[in-house]
């Protein structure tokens, strides 16, 4: 039994200190064996080769029954730390011990420094990454508040709300430069097409040039359009996807002879052919709520129920 194990029974554990004091005076007790064996073994040469296997024995033993101890008593100290809140770092559970294992007080010294800065640079971590988790759940409260009163949402809110107080749903369309002639059709239940549409949009603005040539301009010069350019404006309405606005609604709501509303977040709804009677055709107008820009869904009114049926 070693003097480890007597001191597990009797329930005192041995300290790091002790352990090397000790593990120094069993070296040299094993020196002296060493020197016992080799003085009995020098007369015979059988002798002498069973003595030098027994003391490489002796010695590979002593070695790695030490460095058993000493990795127990480092795993110690490391729960002990952790146990009073001085995490102790990662390295010192995976610390091999070689040959160059502390035997001395200055060994001893500086392993204890050791495990002090590895202690202290385990606090200066978690402080760190406290820090780290605080300021990003300050960027994240930042980010939610920023998207909470962004333009988009403030505009979602308020159309909802607006939507709700009309009894009406909504019923999305397609952001793809189409969206105001897909809501009209569907307005028209799909008795005209998008393509439909944007046909009678553009036969009605170039029969009507003046109607609509002094309130068209140049996007990127701002200037009002020429007769060239109005030309090339309404062959683009017609054939390719170009996003249509007030313009091309006032046409038609002349060409179908219907009055078009267009709700929107901020400002009175925008009604167009209010000379023509009958129910409105229903678009919803937003100008921050999709990614491509200003976008129109439709909007259709909800079946009220009858006094008979909540009776």
């Amino acid at each position: 039994m070693n003097h480890s194990e007597r001191d597990q029974l009797n329930g005192t554990p041995e300290s790091t200190s002790d352990m090397l004091n000790r593990h120094k005076t069993e070296k040299k007790e094993l020196q002296g064996t060493i020197q016992k064996l080799k003085k009995n073994a020098q007369s015979c040469k059988k002798k002498k080769k069973e003595a030098l296997e027994e003391i490489a024995k002796l010695e590979a033993d002593l070695k790695k029954r030490h460095e058993i101890e000493l990795a127990d008593s480092a795993c110690n100290q490391e729960k002990s730390a952790l146990s009073a809140n001085e995490a102790v770092d990662d390295k010192l559970a995976t610390l091999s011990l070689s040959d160059d294992t502390p035997t001395t007080l200055e060994d001893k010294n500086n392993l204890s420094q050791k495990i002090t800065k590895v202690s202290r640079a385990a606090k200066r971590r978690a402080k760190k990454e406290d820090a780290a988790q605080q300021r990003e759940a300050e960027l994240q409260k930042e980010r939610e508040f920023q998207l909470l009163n962004s333009p988009r949402s403030i505009e979602a809110r308020l159309m909802t709300k607006l939507i709700k107080e009309r009894n009406l749903s909504v019923t999305e369309v397609q952001p793809d430069g189409n969206c105001m002639y897909s809501a009209l059709s569907l307005q028209l239940e799909g008795s005209k097409s998008m393509e439909n549409l944007r046909n009678l949009a553009s036969d009605y603005m170039l029969e009507h040039k003046n109607d609509f040539l002094p309130f068209l301009t140049d996007p990127e010069s701002g200037n009002q359009l020429d007769e060239s350019a109005f030309l090339d404006y309404c062959h683009k309405v017609a054939s390719t996807p170009a996003w249509g606005g007030q313009p091309e609604l006032r046409a038609l709501s002349q060409v179908l002879k219907r009055k078009i509303e267009v709700l929107q977040a901020e400002g009175a709804p925008m009604v167009l052919g209010e000379e023509f009677g009958g129910e409105a055709l229903l678009l919803a107008y937003y100008r921050h709520s999709f990614s491509l820009g200003e976008h129109y869904n439709s909007l259709h009114r909800k079946p009220t129920e009858s006094p008979l049926a909540l009776s």
